[in-house]
């Protein structure tokens, strides 16, 4: 399964760029990090980054220039006709009445735009898109580590298997040769029992035909007639 880089569009826009499912979460010392950098170049009126951003005195509060303005503005139109900072409620009019009190209040912050502009341009983005790809090699990286391992280990059953087959086979034939050579013994024994059973016949055939043919030919020699005697001269 190859895991895929992400959309562009799926991109989150606001802080929660580095702590997003499924490269970022926000149990990652490292993602919080760089999400808690990310917010602290964002106006917390409008939560976007800081479009021109600007600073109110004596509090030093950051806001973006058209956000703290239209505040302000509303603030000091309103029944009370105050301007406070919005994060601290310091009182921004110093005593004194009228629209223009608080425009003085409001300082530019170039330093923090430079930096600012810096970020969203040059490093935001290269920044997120550089750790996506290092997070879907590493989890290629582990994905190859896993089959490796799985195909180690059923390597490993194998060559167990295979000890035991050869075991098996050796002790099979074992009982074999063994079986084989107590066949043959007890064969060997049967046909030296019948070679004795055949050559005690035979010798006691031959004594017994002796015998016969010594009784006959005494038989023969008593039946000659003896010669006759001789004449006298």
């Amino acid at each position: 399964m190859i895991i895929p880089l992400e959309d562009p569009s799926t991109i989150p826009p606001d802080e929660s760029t580095f702590t997003t499912a499924p490269h970022f979460s926000s149990t990652n010392p490292f993602h919080r990090s760089l999400s808690s950098l990310d917010l602290s170049f964002r106006c917390t009126i409008c939560f976007e980054l800081y479009n021109v951003p600007v600073s109110l005195y004596p509090c030093l509060h950051t806001f973006c220039s058209m956000c703290i303005r239209k505040n302000l503005r509303t603030q000091f139109c309103g029944m009370k006709r105050k301007a406070e900072c919005p994060v601290c409620n310091t009182n921004l009019l110093n005593g004194g009445s009228g629209s223009t009190n608080w425009e003085k209040a409001i300082l530019p912050n170039r330093d923090l735009e430079s930096k600012v502009d810096l970020y969203r341009e040059g490093v935001r983005g290269e920044l997120r898109r550089s750790l996506v790809r290092l997070d879907v090699l590493e989890r290629r990286e582990r994905m190859r580590n896993n089959i490796e391992q799985n195909s180690g280990d059923g390597n490993n059953d194998e060559e167990q298997k295979q000890p035991a087959a050869m075991s098996s086979s050796k002790r099979a034939r074992r009982s074999t040769a063994n079986y084989k050579r107590e066949y043959s013994s007890d064969h060997d024994d049967d046909d030296g029992n019948e070679v004795n059973d055949a050559d005690e016949t035979m010798t006691s055939s031959d004594t017994n035909d002796g015998g016969r043919t010594a009784a006959a030919s005494a038989v023969d020699a008593s039946s000659v007639p003896p010669p006759p005697p001789a004449a006298a001269s």
